[in-house]
C-alpha cells in the first residue's frame, strides 16, 4: 500500500458520505413537508414550505459541516497510524543495526536512551516536532494549523461552522508529508 493511500482512503470516505448527504438534502428540498422530516423533528407540523426548506437547509448545512470536521479527525488518524507504523519500522531497524554491530554494554545503554520508543510519537503533536526542519516553514505552519483544527474538531468546538482547514487542504498536506518521509 502506498503511503498516500491511507489519506486518499479517508478522502474517498468523505466524498461518499458528503455526496450522499448532499443528495439527501436536495431530495428534502424538493419535498420539505415530508412526514419523515416532521417525525425527525427537523420540520414542525404546520410550517410553510419555505419555513421547512429553511430548517432543512440549516440542518443539512450543519450536518455537512460536521462531516468535514469528522473527516479531519479521520484523515489525521489515518495519517498518524501510517506514520507511526513507519516510525516503528525505522526504530526497529535502528535498534537491530546497533545491536548487530555494537555489542558493547555502553552501546546497549545508548541504544535504549537514544533510539526512542514508538510511543514517543503517539500524536500529531509529536509528529509535528519530528518533521520540524525536514519540511518547509510553510508546510510546518499548515501542519500546525491542521493539528489545531483537528483538536478543536475532536473537542466539539465550533462544529456548526466549516473547519478552518478544508478537507482537500488536509489531504494534500498530509500526502505531501508522507511522500517526503515515505
Amino acid at each position: 500500500m502506498s503511503p498516500v493511500t491511507v489519506v486518499d482512503d479517508a478522502l474517498v470516505r468523505h466524498a461518499l458520505l458528503r455526496r450522499s448527504v448532499e443528495r439527501m438534502g436536495q431530495r428534502a428540498n424538493s419535498n420539505p413537508l415530508d412526514a419523515q422530516f416532521i417525525e425527525l423533528g427537523v420540520v414542525k407540523r404546520g410550517d410553510t414550505s419555505q419555513e421547512a426548506r429553511n430548517e432543512l437547509n440549516a440542518a443539512f448545512g450543519e450536518l455537512l459541516s460536521r462531516i468535514d470536521h469528522l473527516t479531519l479527525i479521520d484523515v489525521c488518524g489515518a495519517f498518524e497510524a501510517h506514520f507511526l507504523k513507519w516510525i516503528s519500522t525505522a526504530i526497529g531497524e535502528s535498534r537491530r543495526v546497533i545491536s548487530t554491530h555494537y555489542n558493547i554494554e555502553v552501546m546497549k545503554d545508548l541504544k535504549e536512551r537514544f533510539i526512542r520508543d514508538r510511543n514517543s510519537f503517539d500524536s500529531l503533536d509529536s509528529i509535528v516536532k519530528l518533521v520540524e526542519g525536514k519540511v518547509s516553514a510553510d508546510v510546518l505552519g499548515k501542519l500546525e494549523k491542521l493539528r489545531n483544527q483537528r483538536n478543536r474538531s475532536a473537542h466539539g468546538e465550533a462544529l456548526d461552522k466549516p473547519p478552518s482547514v478544508s478537507v482537500s487542504e488536509a489531504g494534500n498536506l498530509l500526502s505531501e508529508i508522507l511522500e517526503t518521509f515515505g
